[in-house]
């Protein structure tokens, strides 16, 4: 018979609704209306453009600032093990905001920027062994949850064949903005390189991409 979902209205009533009969890949996924077990109604109208309904009133909560923010980026001298450190990091249940990978060609972007445009001259030095970076964000309640989590990621480095002591650690939000401006420059950096080039090449074009697999198809994906 399929899933349902049932919506109640102010007036008391209830309104059941037949969900499609597909099943969700795993992985993050946006294709077709989402339907999951026990699946909350707001996560079918997200994402189907109006389709199946038209929203007139919403109301919102906002979640608290965290305590503490930090920012961690780990350098790697290749893919896979940047992959074998990424696969630690998320196995850790709390206190991880966000994981983001910069590859070589990234990181070369960012050192030429640094060497011949004076807008970026605040980079960071990039020794040439870095090879490959992950960037994570700690969201903490606490100071002592912040060096908790920092130090499990010292060991997870350690364990994926990177090393602890050329990680960046941001504690403070000036620390915190340089590595934005960090994450920032590159794809500011490749939107010049592409408007560059169009001068010769008019029909170049930059595409973004957002996609996703299961966490053991990971390196197929690299």
């Amino acid at each position: 018979e399929g899933l349902k979902l049932t919506l109640q209205t102010e007036e008391g009533s209830a309104i059941d609704v037949q969900l499609p009969t597909y099943k969700m890949p795993d992985c993050k996924n946006a294709s077709g209306y989402y339907c999951h077990e026990n699946m909350d109604a707001i996560d079918l109208l997200i994402g189907s453009d109006g389709t199946l309904a038209v929203l007139t009133e919403i109301e919102i909560s906002l979640l608290p600032t965290p305590a503490m923010t930090w920012g961690v980026t780990a350098f790697f001298p290749d893919q896979y093990k940047a992959v074998a450190y990424t696969k630690q990091v998320r196995s850790i249940a709390e206190g991880i905001a966000a994981i983001e990978y910069f590859d070589t060609c990234a990181l070369d972007i960012l050192r030429k920027q640094k060497a011949e445009n004076t807008a970026f001259a605040g980079l960071p030095f990039l020794p040439a062994e870095y090879g490959c970076a992950v960037y994570t964000e700690l969201h903490c309640d606490s100071e002592e949850q912040a060096y908790a989590l920092l130090e499990n990621l010292g060991s997870f480095c350690a364990q994926a064949g990177g090393n602890p002591d050329m990680t960046w650690v941001a504690t403070s939000d000036s620390d915190r903005d340089m590595l934005h401006f960090f994450r920032h420059a590159v794809p500011e950096s490749v939107n010049m390189q592409v408007e560059r080039s169009k001068r010769n090449y008019p029909e170049i074009t930059k595409v973004g991409g957002d996609l996703a697999v299961p966490d053991a198809h990971f390196e197929t994906l690299l």
